[in-house]
């Protein structure tokens, strides 16, 4: 009788340990900004669609409270495209839209580079994801 008591608390105490795991990685999963570059793009092109002013950018960018320091505003030249390393506009804006954590080593920084025409209307969208170590 002791034994299958025992057995019965021990199945209870690992179901509640999976349980558990599995919602921790459904909470993970569930981070927009663990998706796919293009599908980043697609959401923040929702948020802000081509032809938008650099003002209506910044107002979404204040909004949302996404982090833009100084310099992240050029009113000068566009972005650099990092995987075609061509330079997208002639003025840009930068903001780090969030980050989240693999295996508490890793740190992905989630960063969107709008580009803008001379007349500062939005021509394209760039999204970076920045990985760093501890």
């Amino acid at each position: 009788m002791k034994k299958t008591n025992k057995r019965g608390i021990a199945k209870r105490i690992l179901l509640i340990i999976l349980s558990l795991i599995f919602l921790l990685v459904v909470i993970v999963m569930l981070n927009p900004l663990r998706r796919s570059q293009e599908a980043i793009k697609r959401s923040i092109l929702k948020q802000t669609p081509i032809s938008s002013s650099m003002e209506e950018v910044i107002e979404v960018i204040e909004r949302k409270e996404w982090d833009v320091r100084y310099g992240d505003i050029d009113y000068n030249r566009g972005y650099t495209d990092r995987d075609t390393y061509e330079v997208v506009g002639v003025k840009s804006i930068r903001a780090c839209i969030g980050s989240y954590s693999d295996f508490i080593l890793f740190t992905t920084y989630v960063s969107v580079f709008w580009g803008f025409d001379e007349e500062g209307k939005l021509i394209d969208v760039y999204i970076w994801k920045d990985i760093s170590s501890v």
